[in-house]
C-alpha cells in the first residue's frame, strides 16, 4: 500500500509525463500545420503545387526536430541537477 507521500510523488510523475507529451505534441503539430498552410497558400498563389507545401512540411520537420532536441536537453539538465542535489544531500548527511 502506498502512503500519501508516495502517492503524491506518483501523481506528480504522471502529470509531469502528461504535460511533457502535451507540450511535445504542440512542438510538432504547430509548425507542421502552420508551414503546410502557408506552403499551400503560396502554391495556390503562384500555381507551383506541391512545391511550397513540401518545403513547408520539411521545414516544419527541421524546426520541430530542433525544438524537441532543445526540450530534451532542458529535461536532461534538470534531471542531472536533481541527481547532483540528491548526492550532495547524501554526502552532507554522512
Amino acid at each position: 500500500m502506498l502512503n500519501s507521500t508516495e502517492l503524491n510523488n506518483q501523481r506528480k510523475t504522471w502529470f509531469s509525463a502528461l504535460g511533457l507529451a502535451w507540450e511535445l505534441g504542440y512542438i510538432i503539430a504547430i509548425p507542421v500545420v502552420g508551414l503546410a498552410l502557408i506552403g499551400r497558400w503560396v502554391d495556390k498563389s503562384f500555381n507551383t503545387s506541391p512545391l511550397f507545401l513540401l518545403i513547408g512540411v520539411f521545414g516544419a520537420m527541421v524546426i520541430s526536430g530542433v525544438l524537441v532536441v532543445a526540450k530534451t536537453k532542458i529535461i536532461v539538465n534538470s534531471q542531472n541537477e536533481a541527481e547532483s542535489k540528491k548526492i550532495l544531500n547524501i554526502d552532507n548527511k554522512l
